[in-house]
C-alpha cells in the first residue's frame, strides 16, 4: 500500500492532530485485513484499493474496506428465515470482514445494481 496522506472531507489536508490519530489508527487496521486466500478467486477482496483513496472521503475510503467479496454456497441457504432459495450458487454478495471467520458471518445478496446503490 502506498503512504497516504490523510485529508478532510473537502479533499484539504488535516491538521487536526485526533483527526490523523485516529485515521492512523484505522490505516494499520487495514493493513491486518486478511487478503483473499485463494489467488484465482476473488472471495475475501475488500472492495477499494489504494488509488480509490484519492476519490473518496477517508471515511467512506475506511467504511468500504469493512465489507469484503463473498459467493453464495449451499451452506448460504440456510440461514435465518430461509429466504435464500432462489440464488444461485457461486453468485457475488458482500460481507463484514470482521465476522468473515464466523459460521453466522453477515452476507449480502442484492438481486438489482439499484438495490445495492440504494444500500449507500
Amino acid at each position: 500500500r502506498k503512504p497516504y496522506q490523510h485529508k478532510s472531507p473537502a479533499s484539504i489536508p488535516s491538521n487536526d492532530n485526533k483527526y490523523n490519530e485516529a485515521f492512523d489508527l484505522l490505516s494499520a487496521k487495514a493493513d491486518e485485513i486478511p487478503k483473499a486466500k485463494e489467488s484465482d478467486s476473488d472471495i475475501g477482496t475488500t472492495l477499494v484499493e489504494a488509488d480509490d483513496s484519492e476519490l473518496l472521503t477517508d471515511y467512506f475510503y475506511y467504511m468500504m474496506m469493512q465489507l469484503v467479496v463473498c459467493r453464495f454456497s449451499e451452506g448460504d441457504k440456510k440461514t435465518r428465515g430461509g429466504k435464500r432459495d432462489n440464488i444461485a450458487i457461486g453468485y457475488g454478495g458482500l460481507q463484514c470482514i470482521h465476522c468473515s471467520t464466523n459460521d453466522y458471518s453477515r452476507k449480502f445478496y442484492w438481486s438489482t445494481v439499484d438495490r445495492l446503490a440504494n444500500s449507500f
